[in-house]
């Protein structure tokens, strides 16, 4: 079981009434992060477990455009493993087929009453009382053709559920103590249910649904246009690969040296928070062009032909001796290209912000800088004409205007491995070990546009330094939420 469970069951223990009401048998591997949780908890407990489970470092998140009465997504962060957990929380027993949820059992006391404290120490709900859920969810996923489609293409699932359940019923069965049966029971006998994929099961099920029409939440026209609407909210959703979005997203920076490790370590955050958020990567450093700038790149590409320099060691000059030295231009075309860029960061930055209030994960590679001449900052040097001066100004203006992150994680190496690890790159002009070792010099103590930075070492194991990064991030995400 995760660290972080164990402490979040024994505080519900103690003070929220609360039961595992379905899925049982993956209860297990749930436990150990690979799976949800679904909880019922009792509703006058609502706000109480709330505020519970935000002190443990729990946060909501929900789909913008798809979400159901009584029924909250809950995800925390395991310190330990590195993982993200899912708690799937009900209020009321909201169920049925998967994209409607047409059914309200009115079933709550009766299954908080038979439940059972199991030997993971997280209380479960009966199995006769699990054998009667299971009984009317399958019928109820079953009465429509598009919920009997994907119960057959999660048949396995179920199967292993319908034995787990089978188990539990026969050692129950031993028992002296048994839950009273009520009509419902008798009535959706769990061991006769219909587990094929034929055409019959699907008739069989419209029969049985018409028994307990009194637990549906909708008129018949209104479950057709909802399930129809839904359908193609999720469609949508898969399509684009729409994840679920916290109260308030997160804007957070990736820094540092060449040979830090930025790409990779964006890309494993990426890939991590978007199992189940919304998440966005924008690029700063090389940052794409705008209508206004777009116009500025095949001259620039021209000018680099005639010069003959490298896109990547332009600002950078070494003379003979291997001495670098900071090119801080202060002519037109420079600050032509200088005032583009300026303008190109400050408009990536403002549409991650913009993103990050609509409860997105924005992961920006590199972040604007206020440390003149160094990366990521103002480029353009003083002595120039008066066009230039002015284009100076506006430089400066526009990272000043530049919105500052959540978080900044400033990835730091030494020298030596990062020249190391720049020779191991594979990489069209490559810089040379002069221009490595000159730019981790000139870029220490960036002033970075951050309302909190992150100092992170990188001269250990890429899985430790990936830990400390989620963790970061959690810790980022955590804190803008519970504002």
């Amino acid at each position: 079981m995760l660290r972080v469970y164990t402490t979040l069951f024994k505080r519900l223990n103690q003070e929220i009434p609360y039961v595992v009401w379905k899925a049982c048998h993956e209860l297990q591997i749930s436990l150990n992060g690979k799976g949800d949780i679904d909880l019922l908890v009792d509703l006058q407990y609502r706000e109480l477990f709330k505020a519970l489970v935000r002190a443990q470092g729990f946060l909501y998140a929900k789909f913008n455009a798809l979400t159901f009465p009584f029924v909250e997504h809950f995800y925390g962060y395991d310190e330990e493993t590195g993982q993200i957990c899912h708690l799937h929380v009900y209020y009321k027993l909201i169920t049925g087929e998967t994209h409607i949820k047409a059914y309200h059992l009115t079933l709550e006391n009766e299954i908080m009453g038979n439940r059972f404290l199991n030997s993971l120490n997280v209380y479960e709900s009966s199995y006769r009382d699990q054998a009667l859920i299971y009984s009317l969810r399958h019928y109820m996923k079953r009465a429509s053709l598009i919920g009997f489609l994907f119960w057959a293409y999660e048949r396995k699932d179920y199967l292993d559920e319908y034995a787990y359940i089978c188990n539990g019923l026969t050692s129950s069965a031993r028992s002296d103590s048994f839950p009273a049966e009520n009509n419902l029971h008798s009535e959706f006998d769990f061991h006769r249910l219909d587990m094929g994929t034929g055409f019959s099961g699907y008739c069989n099920a419209r029969d049985k649904v018409s028994c307990i029409s009194g637990f549906r939440r909708f008129n018949a026209f209104e479950a057709a246009w909802k399930s129809l609407c839904n359908l193609g909210v999720r469609l949508f959703y898969k399509a684009f690969r729409v994840r679920k979005r916290p109260e308030k997203g997160l804007l957070l920076a990736v820094s540092g040296v060449d040979g830090s490790g930025k790409s990779s370590m964006v890309e494993e955050l990426h890939g991590w928070f978007g199992r189940d958020f919304d998440v966005e990567v924008l690029h700063l450093g090389k940052p794409s062009p705008k209508f206004l700038t777009l116009p500025l790149r095949p001259l620039l590409f021209v000018y680099r032909i005639v010069k003959g320099q490298n896109r990547d060691n332009l600002d950078d000059s070494i003379d003979s001796s291997g001495v670098g030295t900071l090119k801080k231009k202060n002519g037109l075309i420079w600050a032509v290209r200088y005032v583009a860029l300026a303008y190109e960061r400050y408009r990536v930055a403002s549409i991650a912000l913009d993103l990050a209030d609509k409860g997105k994960i924005v992961i920006c590679d590199r972040y604007p800088s206020n440390s003149s001449g160094k990366m990521d900052s103002p480029r353009i040097g003083p002595c120039g004409s008066k066009l230039v001066e002015k284009m100076r100004s506006y430089e400066h203006q526009l990272y000043e205007r530049v919105p500052k992150a959540d978080g900044l994680i400033f990835l730091d190496v030494s020298r030596e491995e990062a020249i190391n690890r720049n020779r191991a790159r594979i990489k069209k002009d490559k810089e040379t070990d002069e221009v490595i070792a000159f730019r981790h010099k000139e870029n220490q103590g960036l002033d970075f546009s951050a309302r909190q930075v992150f100092f992170v070492d990188t001269n250990r194991d890429y899985d430790s330094v990936l830990k400390s990064l989620k963790s970061i991030a959690w810790e980022c995400l955590l804190k803008g939420s519970n504002q």
